[in-house]
């Protein structure tokens, strides 16, 4: 014990460690930004905004900080961060960089979530406090972009100055001029001014180093730019050749061909868009299938049109199964055409039973599921809810769960028989009327279509009491049976129509008694069937709602010769109406890829569509905007 006191007589007690100024800690913050280590900068940034009372280095911090966030992807807190930042900082000169930061950084943001308006607002804000002709070149570039589409005039005039800007800096490359060059013919070309994009985008391609098969994403995107500029412009050649040069539609399997949801918007005054309208639009698909980077290139005509069809396109998805497979530069890079539908949503069955099971969760006191974004962030967030209340106790509680992740597009079969299952059982033993959970067997067995599971739920002794349980799953067997008519399938569906249990108007009785109409229609029994339709109050427009798809009978087909010479592959959704006759009328394309390629040739095999007649008493459209995919493959 002395020998030990000794020796620590003798050690020399350390030195406390100097304390690191606020001053410093922000130095080595801002230095990290600028190096690209924006984790380590928002630490420390965040590190020192307690011990700083002056607002106006209060704001600074936060400026720089906002920037990283960005960066980093953190979209929400970096707007908030960088809106506390310009209400802190100062309106004099030492604060001016910082305040032009923030406003450039919060036109980005602005701009990737396709809010042009705010955005040119937050650029046109740091171009007044531009003090050399560099600074104020980069918000006019934005500016040339974000406002192309709503006031094209403004983004010529910003895009010729931020090109007089560049053509004065001796330092600049010519592949940057090329870079700029390309932003103006895409001001042209939603410009209408076809012939002018066209030259302007072709000096664009030169500058970048012409049409070289090492390409960077920039390089594809001016050259399909340039392609779309030659196809407005009436040369089909000249566009074949430069789509050839950005690999669109020419690898296997299109992106397109394994995709989830593909929906366009709706056409009509909620969305602002007619039918006659057209875009093409630009994305990315991120690693968990989910839509990134989106943003109009062209739109038929001016005004807010190309941001509805954007905002669609955002909610686009893939399986991260099938993200994966798709070559990692086409997933970075995607362009499709498109139109909206004039497809009205029809009344789902399981619609019809949806109050019982949604009264029923309500009186239960089950916490709703209501997850938002993209259907793949869905998904993992529904996943991850499921599992956080699974280690809750689970129980009746999954059930809301269960019910929404049933109803995602990008999800396997085999995951939705199993949730629709254990959905199913959880409600039972939880006392659910059988409406309730025959409306959540009807969600998982519409994805696979089991008929011998339907027809075993309909002899459940639970179910057979209960005519809203019992109708649904009789009209939908209706629909897996097609077109059968015989006396047990019209009987089947005749006993829906009878249930006096039910009113006469309950759409489900108007589903039975539109599907009996075909039916008998079809075996020649017209008086039955204009009877049948008659007590379905409905008219011709109304019908399409509620009747059962057509069946394809027969089509003609030719592959377009141009894109076979030049290799390309592409897929087309259409959407047609359809006559009681079986013959297609108003026939439109409204997904193309590549853009503009095959439009033409899949409207011609929509014409040549023969579909099974349906019985309507003035002969009119039996399916309204009836939906069909066409793929345009180069052998097996």
């Amino acid at each position: 014990m002395i020998l030990t006191l000794l020796l620590a007589a003798e050690t020399p007690v350390a030195a406390p460690p100097a304390r690191v100024s606020a001053q410093q800690l922000f130095d080595s913050a801002t230095a990290d930004a600028a190096n690209g280590k924006c984790r380590d900068a928002v630490t420390t940034f965040r590190s020192i905004e307690g011990r700083v009372k002056n607002p106006a280095v209060l704001g600074a911090i936060r400026a720089r900080m906002g920037s990283c966030l960005y960066r980093l992807q953190e979209t929400d807190a970096a707007r908030a961060t960088l809106a506390d930042a310009l209400a802190k900082l100062p309106k004099d000169e030492n604060s001016r960089g910082d305040r032009y930061e923030a406003f450039m950084t919060l036109g980005q943001i602005e701009y990737d979530a396709l809010e042009h308006a705010a955005s040119v607002r937050h650029f046109l804000a740091a171009r007044d406090l531009a003090t050399t002709p560099g600074e104020r070149f980069s918000p006019q570039m934005w500016i040339a972009r974000a406002s192309m589409f709503e006031n094209p005039d403004a983004a010529q005039d910003a895009a010729t100055e931020a090109f007089k800007i560049a053509e004065a800096t001796a330092s600049l490359t010519k592949e940057r001029k090329g870079e700029i060059r390309s932003v103006l013919g895409r001001v042209l070309l939603n410009r209408g001014k076809y012939a002018e994009a066209f030259a302007e985008l072709r000096r664009s391609v030169t500058e970048q180093g012409g049409l070289t098969t090492k390409v960077t994403f920039g390089d594809v995107i001016t050259r399909s730019d340039l392609a779309l500029a030659a196809l407005l412009s009436g040369k089909q050649d000249e566009a074949r050749e430069y789509m050839a040069m950005t690999g669109a539609g020419r690898f296997k399997d299109t992106p397109f061909a394994t995709a989830r949801r593909l929906e366009p918007p709706p056409c009509g005054p909620e969305t602002g868009l007619r039918p006659d309208d057209s875009a093409v639009v630009e994305f990315a698909i991120g690693p968990s299938g989910a839509v990134v980077g989106v943003q109009p290139v062209w739109a038929s005509r001016p005004g807010p049109m190309a941001v509805a069809f954007a905002r669609s396109v955002e909610n686009w998805s893939w399986a991260p199964e099938d993200a994966a497979k798709i070559e990692a530069f086409f997933r970075a890079v995607t362009r499709v055409e498109i139109r909206c539908s004039n497809a009205a949503e029809r009344p789902s069955l399981v619609a019809a039973l949806g109050a019982n099971l949604n009264d029923w969760m309500s009186a239960k006191g089950l916490k709703p599921a209501t997850p938002n974004g993209s259907d793949a962030q869905r998904l993992a967030t529904l996943r991850a809810e499921l599992a956080a209340r699974e280690a809750a106790g689970g129980g009746a509680q999954l059930v809301p769960v269960l019910i929404e992740l049933l109803d995602s597009p990008i999800a396997e079969l085999r995951d939705i028989a199993m949730w629709s299952k254990r959905a199913m059982d959880l409600a039972k033993a939880a006392g659910a009327p059988s409406a309730a959970w025959v409306a959540i067997a009807l969600r998982g067995l519409f994805a696979g279509g089991q008929r011998s599971a339907l027809t075993a739920l309909l002899n459940d002794p639970g179910v057979r009491g209960d005519a809203l349980a019992t109708s649904a799953l009789r009209v939908r067997i209706a629909d897996l049976d097609g077109g059968d008519q015989s006396a047990a399938a019209l009987a089947s569906l005749k006993s829906v129509v009878d249930d006096t249990r039910l009113p006469d108007r309950h759409p489900l009785k108007i589903a039975a008694l539109v599907r009996m109409a075909d039916r008998q229609a079809r075996s020649g029994d017209l008086d039955a069937a204009r009877s049948s339709y008659t007590k379905t109050g409905l008219d011709d427009t109304q019908c399409a709602l509620v009747g059962s798809a057509p069946d394809l009978k027969g089509y003609s087909a030719e592959f377009p010769p141009e894109a076979q010479r030049w290799g390309f592959e592409g897929w087309v959704r259409f959407e047609t109406d359809v006559t009681a006759s079986g013959r297609t009328t108003n026939q439109r394309a409204i997904t193309v890829y590549p853009p503009f390629v095959f439009r033409e040739a899949a409207m011609q095999m929509a014409r040549s569509m023969r579909f099974s007649k349906t019985y309507r008493p003035s002969g009119d459209a039996a399916c309204s905007a009836h939906q069909r995919t066409v793929r345009f493959r180069i052998g097996n």
